[in-house]
């Protein structure tokens, strides 16, 4: 697959999925769907961290770009997880 910020510059249609549920089922099932790319939500989401691994690790066997929304910047202070992720949203602005 091409690299979506090339896509993207391209202006190419994208495709992709919001998951909110905290389910690396349906994590799974949306990666095999043939989206783009695929967005966790944790800001407004059921999930929590521990589902998030789970989630991302359902994605890692699938094309799909995997995107993070999270809930504030501080969150992944320990790296744990930011290998598998391309993308962090984060839209939390303190002005």
């Amino acid at each position: 697959m091409k690299n979506l910020k090339d896509r993207l510059k391209a202006q190419e249609a994208v495709h992709g999925c919001w998951l909110n549920s905290g389910s690396e089922i349906n994590a799974e099932i949306v990666g095999n769907a043939g989206f783009d790319w695929v967005l966790i939500d944790l800001e407004h989401g059921i999930g929590t961290e521990n589902n998030l691994v789970l989630e991302l690790q359902a994605l890692s066997g699938c094309e799909t770009i995997s995107i993070v929304r999270v809930e504030a910047l501080d969150f992944y202070g320990s790296n744990k997880s930011s290998h598998i992720i391309f993308f962090i949203l984060s839209v939390l602005v303190d002005t």
